[in-house]
């Protein structure tokens, strides 16, 4: 549906599982919910089983409701999030989960300047655990994110950074709710997240994309990190704590060149 400005989708899912039993590894901690995780008992919500019963899903799906005017655009959405240049195994966002609610604004396309193309998109949601997730204080957690990136002037290269904050659903929301998106990049020394104490969640990640149009090729990489740093050192002498990178490319293969000797 789209009226001038506003524009709409209603793309519900509605899903059914037999949910057949099967068997689970065991979970040591006493008096576990025996569907956890058995790897993470007490920490992560990645149930081994969605309980002992049949379920159903009713979800908002792929819909959307929003305004865009010139280059931006603002609007409520439950859409899957798909974030970075990886087609496969994206490392923060991508289509093998489902969307949540959140509210999102930022432009709708690359904006011309002197200095290159930018793009931009910052989103806040609400998270919600399922119902075999471990014992918690606070079941809803907020989501709050953002990501910008940038193509030089005539030059076939996008350069992306990528940010995405978790915390329990504030009770009274303050100033540091609303810039979440922006918050430090290091740990504070009082909450180190090396103590094990830190409430909050960060990810981020780097990454670009370059193409040759000309033979059809699209190269791209992306470098991605769980938890804050306490420090600078910390950054630079352990970046491989907590992280994951990718690599690929995509080629365009034309029809008229296919023949038994490419295959």
């Amino acid at each position: 549906w789209k009226w001038g400005h506003f524009s709409a989708r209603l793309e519900p899912l509605v899903e059914y599982a037999q949910n057949g039993s099967f068997e689970l590894q065991s979970v040591s901690p006493t008096g576990a919910n025996p569907y956890v995780d058995a790897m993470r008992p007490t920490t992560i919500d990645l149930p081994q089983r969605m309980g002992a019963n049949a379920y159903h899903l009713i979800d908002p799906g792929q819909s959307y409701v929003r305004y865009d005017v010139g280059g931006f655009g603002v609007g409520f959405s439950s859409e899957d999030l798909f974030w970075g240049p990886g087609v496969r195994n994206a490392i923060l966002f991508g289509p093998n989960a489902a969307g949540f609610p959140h509210f999102f604004f930022g432009t709708n396309r690359a904006l011309g300047t002197p200095i290159g193309r930018f793009s931009a998109q910052v989103v806040y949601g609400r998270l919600q655990q399922s119902d075999w997730a471990p014992k918690s204080k606070n079941s809803e957690r907020l989501g709050a994110g953002m990501i910008a990136t940038w193509q030089p002037p005539s030059t076939p290269l996008t350069i992306g950074i990528a940010r995405f904050y978790h915390r329990d659903w504030p009770a009274h929301w303050t100033s540091a709710d609303y810039t979440l998106p922006f918050g430090a990049w290091f740990s504070r020394p009082q909450a180190s997240t090396s103590k094990g104490n830190n409430s909050d969640n960060q990810l981020a990640s780097v990454f670009f994309s370059a193409r040759a149009p000309s033979i059809g090729l699209d190269f791209y990489g992306e470098f991605g990190k769980n938890d804050r740093n306490v420090d600078v050192r910390d950054l630079i002498v352990e970046p491989e704590s907590n992280s994951a990178w990718l690599l690929g490319f995509v080629k365009v293969i034309d029809l008229d060149s296919l023949h038994s000797d490419f295959w």
